[in-house]
């Protein structure tokens, strides 16, 4: 029962995270000049017997973030694990599923279980993710989200930012 609390409490704080953070997004459609990329990337055992590989990319420009991708791996032996987390993944960007400049990909690659998330912060409807999930407002202020609030939401979950 510990564990599964544990786990629970890792998925929704996982969820959270992509979810305002997304997932990073190529800059073909962004000008690179007077930008900055940041890398957040966190490695360790999310609970016992899972593996967790993480990167978290945003790109920023004037104190601001523009885009984000974010990669997340889970990997385990626990089939029933992988299956029970892809299935509350998949519930939760769902909600997301229509939101232009939005973009999810959740895989079962062997005993690895991937998520990447994309979001354009330059052209996203964020009145439309406030609506989705009012949780999005801690970083969400004003239609912009500071790039020092990404970077110390990622480096709160433990992640190492260059």
């Amino acid at each position: 029962m510990k564990i599964q609390k544990r786990i629970f409490s890792i998925v929704v704080l996982g969820i959270l995270v992509l979810t305002l953070s997304g997932c990073g997004q190529t800059n073909n459609d962004i000008d690179s000049k007077d930008k900055t990329t940041v890398t957040c990337t966190k490695t360790g055992e999310a609970t016992t017997g899972v593996e967790t590989n993480s990167t978290y990319q945003y790109v920023e420009k004037d104190g601001y973030v523009e885009s984000v991708h974010t990669t997340e791996k889970f990997t385990t032996d626990n089939e029933e694990y992988l299956k029970a987390y892809q299935s509350l993944l998949e519930d939760s960007y769902e909600l997301y599923k229509d939101v232009k400049y939005y973009d999810y990909k959740i895989e079962l690659d062997g005993n690895t279980l991937i998520s990447e998330i994309n979001i354009n912060y330059a052209k996203i409807d964020t009145d439309q993710l406030l609506a989705i999930d009012t949780s999005n407002a801690s970083l969400i202020k004003d239609g912009k989200v500071k790039a020092e609030d990404l970077k110390a939401l990622y480096e709160e979950i433990g992640a190492t930012c260059k």
